[in-house]
């Protein structure tokens, strides 16, 4: 039987399964082909931390690491970035994933507001979901692979499954308490310990301090921080928020900064106009409009480098 007997009779969708699939960065395949839940690009340009040196999307592509942890402040990109990978799972790499978050019905909102919309916008994932009528809420079907869905508290919606990606929202909302099936997040990382090459993204904002996982998982880690250079000198730095400046001494260097009433206490309106961030190394004053290019030039580094 000739190569092309042996295609015609399998047929197309079983020959793609042994075809290798094109090597390509996560971070181009993702901003080429992901769109928001309204419609829009997923504009890594507004989150340049995430296709950063060092960073998240950088992790994702190496094989030696398996689990990556994300602590940052709300509307940061954290949930767009790990529901975009499993878009990009699902096109280029089919394997099966889980999707776990706090609630019920934080589960159900995501799955409905966010996770069909984004694979429906997905191009390369055109003609791969079942038509709506028959859209699960439970579990996101694609031609050759699926997300299951789990929330805290939900262990037996677990039962028997595995995954090759976990992706745990909001980890710090799980319940802390252990049930008689043990805690939920580390159920959710436990389907995935039959894949030798598995990943999870736990992501999230953190909780009380010595209650948080994410933080116990970020010092466990190779706890990287996001670096950027000041516009003026170069030096980099990690961003911090500053300190209130003490009467008749001169502002904390290397930190945000505002104006503060005569007897120092701050003002929400003269904050805003006067706020700014002083670099550490130089006397420069960083405004509003070199933000941009201060954070799309930044490097993650991990713990004791620079």
């Amino acid at each position: 039987m000739t190569l092309l007997a042996t295609y015609e009779s399998i047929g197309a969708g079983v020959w793609q399964n042994w075809l290798p699939r094109r090597a390509e960065r996560t971070i181009d395949w993702l901003r080429e082909n992901v769109r928001m839940p309204d419609g829009g690009l997923f504009d890594l340009d507004l989150y340049p931390h995430i296709g950063a040196p060092g960073g998240p999307a950088e992790a994702f592509d190496d094989d030696y690491i398996r689990t990556i942890w994300l602590m940052w402040a709300t509307r940061l990109g954290k949930t767009a970035f790990a529901l975009s990978l499993q878009l990009f799972i699902a096109s280029q790499m089919p394997a099966p994933m889980i999707f776990g978050t706090s609630t019920h019905d934080l589960a159900q909102r995501i799955v409905t507001k966010k996770i069909y919309p984004m694979a429906a916008r997905c191009a390369p994932l055109a003609g791969q979901l079942p038509p709506e009528h028959r859209r699960g809420a439970q579990r996101v079907d694609f031609r050759d692979s699926y997300i299951l869905i789990a929330w805290s508290g939900s262990p037996t919606t677990l039962a028997d499954a595995s995954a090759w990606f976990v992706h745990v929202n909001e980890a710090d909302k799980h319940s802390l308490e252990e049930g008689p099936e043990g805690d939920s997040v580390k159920l959710l990382l436990q389907r995935s310990k039959e894949f030798p090459t598995r990943k999870a993204v736990i992501e999230g904002t953190p909780t009380k301090v010595g209650e948080s996982r994410l933080d116990r998982g970020i010092k466990a880690s190779s706890n990287k921080k996001y670096w950027v250079p000041c516009p003026k000198c170069g030096n980099f730095q990690i961003l911090n928020l500053g300190k209130r400046p003490e009467p008749g001494k001169p502002p904390f260097r290397g930190g945000m900064y505002w104006d503060h009433l005569p007897d120092g206490l701050s003002d929400a309106n003269l904050a805003y106009s006067t706020a700014r961030y002083l670099c550490a190394h130089c006397p420069a004053e960083i405004h509003d409009e070199d933000r941009a290019r201060m954070m799309r030039r930044g490097i993650w580094a991990a713990a004791g480098c620079t």
